[in-house]
């Protein structure tokens, strides 16, 4: 893994960091992602720089999207999110947006999705895939650091 050294005006989404903190470009096999004191809060991802999950349990950045409880263990091993699992959608998400994941009970991030639709077309119950999940809790990012 190569490590460079940073100056935070570089960290994406405007993120508020000190003059103390250790801000870091970490460039992996698999990834390249901004590093703040050991804590990895962006990731590229088709040439777009996307919040973490641990990036947003601490400065919500991102519009969000709920998922039912029964969907959550669909949600956090990476399946796509499809229609019926969803109670609500924040209406000013395009398609293409990237929107957190949180779940119903105690709205904690679970994902990072691709919104596939544009919010104000959503309706609850609609059938077939509407977010494409990108980073959930557990995979290869979230246990790098």
């Amino acid at each position: 893994m190569k490590r460079v050294r940073i100056k935070s005006k570089e960290l994406p989404y405007n993120y508020p960091v000190s003059k103390k903190d250790a801000v870091e470009k970490c460039i992996t096999e698999d990834y390249v992602f901004y590093v703040v004191n050991g804590t990895p809060l962006f990731f590229e991802c088709n040439d777009e720089v996307i919040p973490t999950i641990k990036c947003l349990l601490k400065e919500p950045l991102l519009a969000t999207v709920t998922v039912d409880m029964g969907a959550v263990r669909f949600v956090v091993n990476g399946a796509d999110i499809m229609g019926p699992g969803i109670t609500s959608f924040t209406e000013s998400v395009r398609e293409g947006d990237y929107v957190a994941i949180v779940d119903e009970t105690h709205g904690k991030v679970l994902s990072v999705c691709k919104s596939l639709i544009n919010g104000d077309t959503f309706v609850v119950g609609t059938k077939g895939k509407v977010l494409q999940n990108v980073h959930y809790v557990g995979d290869k990012l979230w246990n790098l650091l």
